[in-house]
């Protein structure tokens, strides 16, 4: 809900695998998040996911709420858009200092 007031209408899980560096998906709580997205049924957004397996990038071009969900080295360095809200319960997403996107980090200070 505090995501909504933000004005963002889209959600990116980023990593859908069990775990780093390995394509398997089943198990994953990525998915497991990305069915409880869908279960909510949430009028005006857009959720999508991606992994590294796929050989297709993120897509990072507008501000989203983005969900570190696979702790995939590919995701450390990514670039977000100012605007964006990154989610990130592993603590590597590198974010800069006044760069408009906000970083949230359950768990940790």
């Amino acid at each position: 809900r505090w995501a909504k007031q933000t004005g963002l209408s889209m959600i990116v899980v980023l990593g859908r695998a069990y775990k780093p560096g390995v394509p398997l998906e089943d198990g994953s709580s990525a998915l497991l998040l990305l069915r409880q997205l869908a279960d909510e049924g949430l009028a005006g957004w857009t959720v999508r996911s991606h992994d590294p397996s796929s050989g297709v990038e993120p897509g990072a071009d507008q501000p989203a709420v983005y969900v570190v969900a696979t702790n995939h080295e590919q995701y450390r360095g990514l670039a977000y858009p100012a605007g964006s809200v990154v989610i990130d319960p592993w603590g590597t997403a590198a974010v800069n200092p006044g760069s408009g996107v906000t970083l949230v980090r359950p768990g940790r200070r």
